[in-house]
């Protein structure tokens, strides 16, 4: 019985002081908090192959290393779209860290759904590929 009580009070302690990050388990954290995407550029592209847009993903700077696949459903990525941040230091300053990719269009009209990707989360955005 003593056992039971004492494991009980150093849970209550440790919740109570806040032992454990929430970035430590990528499962109580709300998917908004591990990755946003946003579209930075414009969200209205020609369907003519040439126009171009930035996609921005950000990750807190606690998350550690973080591998983000960047996915659409038409257009494409000129360069890489799998962008790997290891360090704080990779990124702008602040409490996040960002992957940026370039969207290409293509010639298909209408509706784009972009994706980010991170193994714990996954946010969608959209564009319109216009004639």
């Amino acid at each position: 019985m003593k056992r039971i009580i004492f494991l009980a009070s150093a849970l209550a302690a440790v919740w109570v002081l806040g032992g454990c990050s929430p970035l430590e388990d990528p499962a109580l954290v709300a998917p908004e908090e591990i990755l946003l995407l946003s579209v930075t550029g414009k969200k209205q592209l020609v369907a003519n192959g040439q126009d171009k847009t930035v996609l921005l993903a950000r990750v807190p700077k606690e998350a550690g290393q973080v591998i983000i696949t960047f996915t659409t459903s038409a257009g494409s990525f000129p360069f890489n779209n799998t962008k790997i941040i290891k360090q704080f230091a990779d990124s702008i300053q602040g409490d996040y860290r960002y992957a940026r990719t370039l969207l290409r269009s293509d010639t298909t009209k209408g509706t784009v759904y972009l994706t980010a990707e991170t193994p714990q989360a996954s946010r969608r955005q959209t564009v319109l590929f216009i004639p």
